[in-house]
């Protein structure tokens, strides 16, 4: 799962930061979960919560134009509060998923931590990858 954003505060116009590319940041979770092996059995995930540390999840870090950083995962959890369909006309075309996460995490010699953190994602069969362990 991949999120992205604008470091900084929540009080920032955010038009004007996209424009300033050092403050983008994407962080991609990355957590085993092998019952989900395509995007339509991410269904599975309704009103599930994850514990990021004790289930090996790892939490990659990409700020402005840097390479990817592995993060040290302290504790963090996962709450999937929703996992519906989205059709049309009869056909899933891809599955949303809305929940909350807060992360605690040490970014080389700090720490840091994410609260209330919140997502609403669509996924297709273009956007899921399952990587066998």
């Amino acid at each position: 799962m991949t999120l992205s954003g604008i470091k900084g505060s929540g009080n920032i116009d955010a038009f004007c930061s996209y424009a300033d590319s050092t403050r983008l940041m994407s962080m991609v979770f990355v957590f085993p979960y092998e019952e989900c092996k395509s995007y339509k059995t991410l269904l599975k995930l309704h009103n599930t919560q994850i514990d990021m540390k004790a289930t090996g999840c790892q939490i990659k870090l990409y700020e402005a134009n840097n390479a990817e950083k592995i993060l040290d995962l302290q504790h963090g959890n996962l709450f999937i509060k929703r996992a519906q369909s989205l059709n049309v006309d009869g056909q899933r075309l891809a599955v949303i998923l809305s929940g909350t996460f807060d992360c605690k995490f040490k970014n080389n010699e700090r720490y840091e931590v994410i609260k209330n953190g919140r997502f609403d994602l669509s996924i297709n069969d273009g956007q899921f990858t399952f990587v066998a362990p």
